[in-house]
């Protein structure tokens, strides 16, 4: 089992450890700005789809508020978005430790 670092200075040695071996002990900088990009349109767009749905919705089909089903298919937009992004990041995460190999 492998010790998980407790300490900034554990942190330190284990960084060096890794580079002296050759592993890269962190993503590069353009992952991280592709996963904040990844999440950005797996959140997002499932919720403006969400919106204009519920708002169609609304149009059609009042139930008293005005913003009944827009708040309905926000939810639901939120939801399928939060799955849809947990999904990509176990496909880069596995991608990540297959390359390590």
């Amino acid at each position: 089992m492998k010790k998980t670092p407790k300490t900034l200075t554990d942190i330190k040695e284990t960084l060096i450890q890794k580079a002296k071996a050759g592993k890269r002990p962190a993503p590069e900088m353009a992952w991280n700005i592709r996963a904040l990009g990844g999440y950005g349109w797996y959140l997002g767009v499932p919720l403006i789809i969400g919106v204009l749905v519920g708002r169609l919705l609304d149009a059609h089909f009042p139930l008293g508020a005005s913003f009944f089903w827009t708040l309905v298919a926000l939810g639901v937009g939120f939801v399928i978005g939060l799955i849809n992004a947990h999904l990509w990041l176990i496909r880069e995460v596995k991608n990540i430790r297959k390359g390590e190999k």
